[in-house]
């Protein structure tokens, strides 16, 4: 399981946790595109640079974030995203 976050301003922020550790941002940024426009995308590290497997997904406007929350569970690379504020 994955968990992404992902946000808009300070609401509008999404978490995402158990993101494949291959994953770019620009990954995660298509995987949420559907839900609406994707200011950034911030995946986690360690103090290695080695990601965490949690990503942080800030949107532009509040019903993206909303929409985001619905596709709880999904799949991103083989592997399901636990997605929350």
């Amino acid at each position: 399981m994955i968990l992404m976050l992902v946000t808009v301003n300070k609401h509008l922020v999404t978490w995402q946790q158990l993101v494949d550790y291959a994953c770019t941002p620009e990954e995660v940024q298509q995987h949420f595109q559907s839900c609406g426009a994707v200011n950034r995308v911030t995946i986690r590290t360690d103090k290695y640079n080695r990601p965490t497997g949690y990503a942080y997904v800030e949107f532009l406007e509040i019903e993206a974030v909303q929409k985001a929350l619905h596709i709880n569970e999904s799949e991103l690379r083989g592997r399901q995203l636990k997605v929350c504020l």
